[in-house]
């Protein structure tokens, strides 16, 4: 089998490709969906300061011709960026579980050819952090004998009820009386859930004022928390809402925007939440708890999904108030790189401009 490694400077070139790869790999999701990508792309080149320290390439793995691993890679400026390490597109975001992209027939060897020749080119280390250790791609470095791992932290994905009723009961009393008198139109407040969601400006504008004004319930990392900010209606958050994975959970208080949930569906049974925030003056209607028993309620009418990942700490509730947790591993690799590196791999480069 002949391989070589094939060079994109811009995501929309590699477009076709990343979506076959994707779909047929069971160990994707919505993190490694060239959406998400691309809009993590148009924050970068959104942002001067990234734009000067790093550049942004696509590299694909090709066995006979066939595109078998894609790896999104950021690559410092030398000049201007003292970091010797290459890293994986969005790793200092904070969200979201990260690999390369490759499909089910991709292999070792595929792999080990990738890593080879990132790093005899760059001669640096290759960070990839947040991989989900019972993945191919995890398996796969954890026997590399130039990876090391340097990280690894347990994670936590809430698998919801079954039934309304037991969701219901999941909550506190305090909470299920919030929800009796919202039920009843004691308290004038609704959850509204949106799987698709055109922001209007005037929308756009109150969610930027809440989201520098509010507690954080379940804290947004710093990337995403600037991403949503952004006063360019380029925001990669509300760029992806017009796509069906989005999902947008707002609760209003007499009118009043008091909080809102920002999430993505992965179409394998899974809802990743990004960001969840509520409004300080209306903490006593408990709009964390309220949003997130409505949004369990209608994934179970809808069978939208099974299971809920907080991408991290939930702050402010328990993750059993709402089902039953599962733990994960997520894993961080540095990868050095590879002596005596076979010629053939750093030569079968292809450049597509």
């Amino acid at each position: 089998m002949e391989r070589f490694v094939k060079l994109f400077n811009d995501i929309d070139d590699v477009k076709d490709i990343w979506k076959s790869v994707f779909a047929s790999g069971n160990d994707m999701t919505i993190f490694q969906s060239f959406q998400w990508n691309k809009n993590l792309a148009e924050c970068f080149k959104s942002d001067i300061t990234l734009r000067l320290r790093y550049g942004i390439r696509y590299f694909v793995c090709c066995c006979d011709e066939k595109p078998t691993v894609i790896a999104p890679l950021l690559l410092p400026n030398n000049k201007l960026n003292p970091e010797t390490f290459v890293q994986i597109l969005g790793q200092d975001s904070g969200i979201g579980s990260l690999n390369f992209i490759y499909g089910d027939e991709a292999t070792d060897e595929d792999f080990s050819f990738l890593i080879g020749f990132i790093t005899s080119t760059y001669g640096s280390t290759l960070r990839i952090g947040r991989l989900k250790s019972d993945t191919k791609f995890s398996r796969f470095l954890s026997e590399f004998e130039s990876a090391e791992k340097s990280e690894e932290n347990v994670c936590v994905r809430c698998r919801i009820p079954e039934t309304a009723e037991e969701n219901y009961n999941n909550l506190d009393e305090s909470a299920k009386e919030i929800a009796d008198k919202i039920e009843s139109n004691e308290i004038k407040a609704n959850v509204e859930i949106y799987y698709s969601y055109d922001f209007g400006e005037a929308e756009k504008e109150t969610i930027k004022s809440l989201g520098e004004s509010t507690e954080e319930v379940k804290g947004a990392k710093a990337f995403f928390k600037k991403i949503t900010s952004l006063k360019k209606v380029k925001d990669p958050v509300m760029n992806f809402s017009r796509n069906d994975e989005f999902v947008y959970a707002k609760m209003v208080v007499e009118g009043v925007l008091a909080g809102y949930i920002f999430g993505v569906a992965d179409g394998k049974g899974n809802c990743s939440i990004l960001t969840l925030k509520v409004k300080n003056e209306y903490s006593q209607y408990q709009p964390e708890c309220i949003m997130i028993y409505e949004f369990i309620k209608n994934a179970i009418e809808n069978e939208s999904f099974e299971t809920i990942d907080f991408c991290g700490e939930a702050d402010g509730f328990e993750i059993e108030d709402f089902g039953k947790a599962e733990e994960f591993m997520s894993v961080e690799y540095k990868i050095k790189a590879m002596a005596n590196q076979p010629e053939e791999i750093i030569e079968k480069a292809i450049e597509e401009e």
